[in-house]
């Protein structure tokens, strides 16, 4: 068997990747290269090819590791430039032949003409195509050159040719009867098939397949494969594998090979092309493996592997921040949320830290004022896709007392008052700092929470009970999902009594304890004076040794927050010179685990910022600033039968230096290919529990029910890491983007695990059956009831047109007040109207409804249903009623149905000319008036008129001379004036079709003077019933 695949450019012109060609495909199995070697610049030998020595070097690789090499040439419009010696097309072969001879050791093995020109072209645009074809291979064949082609599929209509023997038969006939070394047939179709009418690759080979065989040509048709990226106008993604990846090209080309296995005409498979981007970003097809392995439609448990982007990205809850600060009364500040704005879209900024300050509520309560001001801050963030670090103070500025902050009492009061607005903006709250005590809310500069404010330093018993009562309050009002930060590590110590022993040893939260909604466990850390000496300000060193303090601290923060801010360098510090430098802060920031850092907080920390600016960290530290999960490998199924188990396995790793702050669901989503239609599966982890560390792996294994209601087809996987509040959960601006090359959605938060999964019903067959056509009976003019359509036909039958034989699963197939059916029909002013019955043919291809009572619909505008749930195929899928690929879904058409008026334009008298002339009535009646549709009519005499005097000398003296008005029949009377021209009646009439439609007209009736004569018309004088 023959595999080739198309192989572009980049191989042919740069010797690493001619290399990597050859051993991928000798270790793949392919044995034939079709190579594009055209370029529009002449090469050295003055060829328009790529230079002789790569190509000869390609070849020589090629022929050493048992492959073919084939120029590929070929474009849609080369059969209208013709075979005249000149012709493009044919100086291209000649160059061929010209390379061969110029490199004899190593020629090309033949040419690969790949024209598939367009669907559809007339009989004189395929003549010339055989054409090309004949005279191609006139030229190579002489010189020892092979000729292989590519077709389409559709290249089945009958064409005469040569035209000097005019020999009638299809194009793809023509094509095979030539002596060629293969035909390509491309079905451009993603999917086998097990044969017609499903359109997948079978049915669009087998009629080639067969023909080479039965004409004595073994092995000569290959199946098709397109790999390359197809957008809307060339058909989408049915077209190609691009999507569904390697493993389902896999299977769905071992079920071409199982069908064709006792075909001789089916000779293997080509695929178009190498190199293209898809199978989860792998190099390219093929894949290590020389043959399509695993059974027809076998269910896979492939292994996606997924590469890692050091793209610098938003991801919410993490990474530096801005401080914004506000205060009461007339300084109000509040934020501005086109700054907001551009904080996230120009610098990836997610988090900014809300101070608000309460200096004029220190004994009083807080104003409405501020906290409609604060919910105003708060509807800004979520607007703009933000959140904050919030923290309340009273005092920001005097470093001796009095400081200005609020007593006890004070602030848990203001702590129940701030309690309903923290709840009610617990979505775009991050995290709390302590706050409230002491200058900026860090409990140090205090006037009541320590004996001697005039030394802040000395904290009793007593002081720590206070504080613990704040404290205990703050977890109280916020939500147990969030937490709280203390400004230094031995407030945590003395307030949760954790030491230890003497000296006093520190004991971190064990990891047993973590995360399980204890006041210990929801209370982690903040240092505002990072890097700012040996003991950043006093956050180390103060109850315990420094090493001691950083211990604890790098074992808390692997499952509690940690963030704050930079500080400008003690320059009497020991090691100040290097204490911000990109080592120690890198160190510093991956052992105690941050998740969040100042930009700027005026220009407090601007020389360490422009320190690391200068030394290159500053962007590591912008990516790794809290959690950086990467997608390592999955492995999934590649076929599941819905309602059965279907089992996934994720792995991730947490290359940034937290975990992420709060809780947040995992879900894995499958999304139709086609449609659109997601279903979604909670995974069992906890993200928190993603502990920062580069050589930690952490696994998701999750089995799981499908859905046994939903739609076949294909599905993608992606993997959601949605904001668990309700209000957040649908925006991407809040989901975790995944740090992995070509997974995230932008517009939808997704992270796409680059794997597809087909849901099927446990046979081959996922291709949901469509309504082919809705028609009638009566004449519509093209006997199909189009969209939209309005007719008079006289309706009361439907026949509907399936794609393939269907059967019932709904509960009654008429219309229903009851009971839902499978077919409805609904008039916009009559209602429902009754389906009769439902009749299906032998093969259940077709469905006649009889509907009405079997009488003809009235004029009105209809909705005709079927109902997509209430009608499958026989395997199971439901019927696709909007055309979208995904089965389930109704199949509507609108239609109106109109009363035609009669026709009166071809009106006769049923007598043309009265004699003889004895002054009795005579009857008419009119004859000739059709209705469009069939109506029975009444004819209604309207008028009589004549051309002479009703009473003048010579014409008997009787009156009147028309009788019958408002009757059906005229009566008119056998006489005319002896001294005239001739009598003419006029009888006008209109005809009635019973449902609003009618016509009128006029029939005439003539009363010669003599027999032989015509009488002449002097128009409508006298009314013929009238009596003077």
């Amino acid at each position: 068997a023959a595999d080739a695949v198309w192989v572009f450019a980049d191989e042919v012109s740069n010797s690493t990747a001619r290399t990597q060609l050859v051993s991928r495909s000798a270790a793949s199995g392919v044995n034939t290269l079709y190579v594009s070697v055209y370029s529009s610049t002449p090469n050295g030998a003055g060829r328009l090819m790529f230079d002789d020595t790569a190509i000869a070097d390609l070849i020589q690789r090629a022929h050493v590791a048992g492959i073919e090499v084939w120029a590929a040439y070929g474009a849609p419009d080369w059969p209208q430039l013709g075979c005249a010696l000149g012709a493009f097309p044919l100086q291209r072969m000649q160059e061929v032949i010209d390379f061969n001879a110029a490199k004899p050791t190593t020629t090309l093995d033949g040419v690969m003409l790949d024209v598939e020109s367009s669907e559809g072209l007339d009989s004189s645009s395929r003549q010339a195509l055989l054409a090309l074809y004949e005279c191609s291979l006139d030229m190579l064949k002489p010189a020892g050159v092979g000729m292989q082609t590519a077709i389409r599929f559709f290249w089945d209509e009958t064409v005469e040719y040569p035209l000097t023997t005019r020999i009638s038969q299809k194009v793809y006939e023509h094509v095979l009867d030539m002596d060629l070394h293969k035909v390509v047939v491309m079905g451009y179709r993603d999917f086998a098939g097990s044969g017609c009418p499903d359109d997948g690759i079978i049915c669009l080979d087998q009629d080639e397949v067969v023909y080479a065989g039965a004409q004595g040509k073994p092995g000569v048709v290959l199946a098709g494969a397109e790999t390359g990226v197809c957008d809307a106008e060339c058909g989408g993604d049915g077209v190609t594998f691009l999507q569904e990846g390697q493993a389902v090209l896999n299977r769905e080309a071992a079920c071409v090979a199982e069908h064709f296995a006792g075909d001789p005409g089916f000779g293997g498979f080509a695929i178009h092309r190498y190199d293209d981007t898809y199978l989860s970003g792998s190099a390219a097809w093929p894949a290590t493996n020389p043959d399509f392995p695993g059974s027809c439609h076998a269910v896979w448990v492939p292994t996606t592997t997924y590469q890692l982007s050091d793209d610098l990205f938003p991801n919410p809850e993490r990474g530096f921040l801005y401080a914004k600060e506000t205060h009461s009364g007339n300084n109000y500040a509040p934020l501005d949320e086109t700054m907001l704005r551009t904080y996230r879209q120009d610098q990836g900024i997610t988090l900014i830290k809300r101070y608000f300050y309460l200096d004029d509520f220190v004994s009083a309560p807080i104003s409405q004022t501020y906290l409609d001001l604060m919910q105003a801050d708060f509807d800004s963030l979520r607007r703009a896709g933000l959140k904050a670090v919030v923290r309340f103070a009273y005092a920001n500025s005097k470093m001796t007392p009095t400081y200005g902050d609020a007593d006890k009492l004070h602030i848990l009061a203001h702590l129940t008052q701030l309690k309903p607005i923290i709840e009610a903006n617990q979505d775009v709250i991050a995290v709390v700092e302590a706050g409230f005590i002491g200058n900026w809310g860090e409990w140090f500069y205090t006037d009541n929470f320590v004996a001697d404010p005039y030394n802040p330093g000395e904290i009793t018993d007593e002081d720590y009970a206070n504080r613990w009562e704040v404290l205990e309050k703050i977890l109280n009002v916020l939500p147990p999902e969030r937490s709280v930060q203390l400004r230094t590590p031995f407030y945590k110590y003395k307030v949760f009594d954790t030491l230890a022993g003497w000296p006093a040893t520190p004991l971190a939260l064990p990891a047993a304890d973590a995360h399980n909604g204890s006041d210990l466990a929801r209370t982690g850390h903040h240092n505002d004076c990072f890097l700012g000496s040996d003991t950043d300000a006093g956050t180390f060193g103060a109850l315990v040794p420094i090493a001691e303090d950083k211990n604890y601290l790098a074992a808390e923060t692997q499952y509690v927050p940690m963030g704050g801010e930079v500080c400008d360098p003690d320059p009497d510090a020991v090691q100040s010179q290097i204490r911000f430098s990109c080592t120690d802060a890198l160190a510093e920031l991956e052992r105690f685990h941050w998740s969040y850092l100042n930009v700027e907080t005026g220009n407090y920390g601007l020389e360490v910022y422009n320190g690391w600016n200068e030394a290159g960290c500053l962007a590591e530290i912008q990516r790794r600033l809290g959690y950086r999960l990467t997608l390592t490998q999955g492995t999934y199924p590649d076929e599941v039968i819905r309602g059965n188990e279907m089992t996934v396995h994720i792995e991730l790793q947490n290359v940034g230096w937290a975990s992420p702050l709060n809780p947040r669901p995992v879900q894995l989503v499958l999304r139709h290919k086609l449609g659109g239609v997601i279903y979604t599966e909670p995974l069992p982890t906890d993200p928190r529990f993603w502990l920062a560390d580069n050589a930690a792996t952490y696994s998701i294994d999750h089995t799981f029910l499908t859905d046994p209601t939903m739609p076949v087809g294909v599905y993608e996987l992606l993997l959601n890491l949605p904001d668990p509040e309700p209000i957040l959960a649908g925006r991407p601006d809040y989901a975790i983007r995944l740090a992995n090359q070509g997974v995230w959605e932008a517009d939808t938060g997704y992270n796409n695990l680059r794997h597809t999964v087909i849901m099927s019903n446990g046979s081959s067959d996922v291709v949901p059956p469509t309504v082919s056509q809705v028609d009638t009976v009566a004449d519509t003019g093209d006997g199909v009831l189009g969209e939209g359509e309005t007719t008079g036909a006289a309706i009361n039958q439907l026949r509907v047109i399936y794609s393939e034989d269907v059967r019932n699963t709904g509960a009654t197939d008429a219309e229903s007040v009851i009971n839902p059916a499978n077919y409805r029909l609904f008039g916009a002013n009559l209602g429902a109207i009754g389906i009769d019955s439902v009749a299906y043919d032998g093969g259940n291809h077709t469905a006649i409804l009889t509907l009405n009572d079997g009488n003809p619909l009235p004029e009105d505008s209809y909705i005709f249903t079927v109902v997509g749930n209430a009608i499958e195929d026989l395997v199971g899928n439901k019927l696709d009623g909007d055309g979208n690929g995904i089965g389930g879904d109704d199949f509507v058409l609108h239609f109106a149905v109109v009363n035609w008026s009669p026709d009166c334009s071809a009106a006769v008298p049923s007598v043309a000319a009265i004699w003889p002339v004895n002054h009795k009535f005579v009857a008419v009646n009119v004859l000739g008036v059709t209705d469009p549709q069939s109506d029975p009519l009444t004819i209604t005499i309207t008028g009589i008129w004549q051309d002479e005097p009703v009473d003048t000398d010579g014409d008997g003296k009787h009156m009147p001379d028309g009788q019958g008005i408002g009757t059906s029949t005229a009566q008119v009377r056998a006489e005319r004036t002896g001294g005239g021209n001739g009598r003419l009646y006029h009888i006008d009439f209109v005809a009635d079709d019973g449902n609003g439609g009618s016509c009128a007209g006029e029939v005439q009736v003539g009363v010669p003077h003599d027999k032989k004569d015509t009488p002449v018309d002097d128009g409508r004088l006298y009314d013929s019933t009238l009596v003077p």
